[in-house]
């Protein structure tokens, strides 16, 4: 039976179902479940919490809840469509259109650009480069919650205009690794970072105060010892105690073995856990898996790789946060080994079946496949372009809001 996207027709099915396969199809329709999918009725969807409640999404919402006195966050992993490959400006991503919404439809006061990484692709375009960079090339490592950093060795500065009162600035402990000086809006050092430590240790925050709102010019200064990394800076803007953050941690070309190895993982350099601990987000987006079945990567071990991914998160983060599978929509590639799209996203149903803390929000059901879009929502063979963008931003937004 067709899924029903309707609100009229949904709820005129709620008035007439009897049957508990009804009410599954219509629970199942309202999140973008598929309805023969082999998932319990209490993971049919957070959009049907009229009719049945989805338990995986209580983190999420009770963070969300608390937002006049504690941040809501929300961290997104995955591949070049999470990092915004085909939006022509950072604001149209649709992680960012999330938070944007979710704001702006509970009045959350305040609020600002959220996180913006040192570094980024160069196929995201001319908004990727907001940065400043001088006295040298600074070198590039895949760490911090954007998977992109800079390094400053002796001579070399970082800058970057922000709208704001205040950043974190994010960086890593290296072993023999150098200090920065901080100052604003060229004045005194404000601040003075030491990236030394035993280990490479991610997720170091420092704040600095920007004074009143307004464009103020960050500018990082290397200012002794050896390489120091900058992960970023976290922008606020009056909302240092509250409001709805979104960090963006999609990496082009990412899958998700790659996720689960050193660098991305939570073993070796740059593991994830000490961002996870950071952060401590109350709800992670999971887009991955597209790449693994473009490569050949069974669906088998996208599902041993998510799980364990999952796990770790866990394992780093002080509460457990809600897990959202995001199933892309399918791309027009051929894949290596002929593998077929719809067993990876049943793999992850398989994960949201046997774990309550994990849901689906199902995006192969919403959109188009790129080969037969007749509405415009893709840049290229696999990515998303703005309008696309509006349309999951929009969806997901809706499906992570309080009914």
């Amino acid at each position: 039976r067709a899924a029903v996207w309707d609100d009229d027709a949904r709820l005129a099915a709620a008035a007439t179902a009897t049957q508990p396969g009804d009410l599954a199809d219509l629970a199942t329709a309202a999140q973008g479940v598929k309805a023969d999918a082999a998932v319990p009725l209490t993971k049919a969807g957070h959009g049907a919490l009229t009719t049945v409640d989805n338990a995986a999404m209580r983190p999420w919402l009770a963070g969300l809840a608390n937002r006049d006195t504690a941040a809501a966050k929300i961290y997104f992993m995955g591949d070049s469509i999470t990092e915004g490959r085909g939006s022509t400006l950072r604001a149209r991503r649709f992680s960012d259109r999330v938070g944007a919404q979710i704001r702006r439809t509970l009045g959350v006061t305040g609020g600002a650009r959220g996180f913006i990484g040192a570094d980024r692709s160069t196929n995201v375009g001319a908004w990727g480069t907001e940065w400043t960079y001088a006295g040298g090339t600074p070198g590039t490592a895949s760490v911090g919650p954007a998977r992109y950093a800079k390094s400053l060795t002796s001579g070399m500065t970082a800058s970057i205009v922000v709208t704001g009162t205040s950043v974190d600035v994010w960086t890593c402990k290296t072993s023999g690794g150098g200090t920065i000086n901080v100052s604003v809006d060229g004045g005194a050092t404000v601040a003075t970072i030491d990236t030394s430590g035993a280990s490479l240790i991610d997720g170091q925050v420092t704040r600095v105060s920007l004074g009143a709102s307004g464009a103020h010019t960050l500018l990082l200064t290397h200012a002794s010892g050896g390489s120091a990394f900058v992960d970023g800076v976290d922008i606020f803007d009056g909302d240092e105690t509250g409001g709805v953050r979104v960090y963006n941690g999609g990496k082009d070309g990412l899958t998700s073995t790659q996720y689960v190895q050193n660098n991305f993982g939570f073993s070796g350099p740059g593991a994830l856990d000490t961002i996870m601990t950071t952060i401590a987000p109350h709800l992670i987006v999971v887009g991955l898996g597209t790449n693994d079945w473009g490569q050949g990567i069974t669906a088998a071990t996208v599902k041993t790789n998510l799980t364990g991914l999952i796990a770790g998160c866990r394992a780093a983060i002080p509460t457990d946060p809600t897990f959202v599978l995001l199933p892309v929509y399918q791309r027009n590639i051929t894949p290596v080994g002929g593998g077929v799209w719809a067993d990876y996203v049943a793999a992850m149903y398989e994960i949201a079946a046997a774990d309550a803390g994990v849901t689906v929000f199902d995006l192969s059901l919403r959109m188009p496949a790129v080969a037969a879009d007749t509405f415009g929502l893709y840049s290229d063979v696999s990515h998303l372009n703005d309008k696309g963008n509006a349309v999951v931003g929009d969806a997901l937004a809706q499906f992570l809001m309080p009914r």
